[in-house]
């Protein structure tokens, strides 16, 4: 995935990427209607970059984490995906 870093993905092609069981496109336009992750028009499509994508879903992960599990110190938890098995 290292060459692909920054290749421009439509929301349903990055739904294809990664998997439609946690990135669905739904909330990739939501992420970006909030400004978590940045979006760029291509040829009247809205599109995003893959790096983006995956850092704003870990975010939101790690956000959700925090708050159903307030006495966890988040500092401590680290979240990966994993770029080789997609998980």
């Amino acid at each position: 995935m290292l060459k692909d870093e920054f290749h421009l993905y439509t929301a349903v092609e990055a739904e294809n990427k990664f998997g439609s069981k946690f990135f669905y496109r739904q909330k990739i336009y939501r992420l970006a209607e909030r400004k978590v992750i940045p979006s760029l028009v291509k040829n009247k499509d809205l599109c995003f970059i893959g790096s983006d994508i995956l850092k704003g879903f870990i975010k939101e992960l790690e956000l959700k984490i925090e708050g159903r599990f307030p006495m966890l110190d988040i500092s401590k938890i680290q979240i990966f995906f994993d770029l080789v098995n997609g998980k």
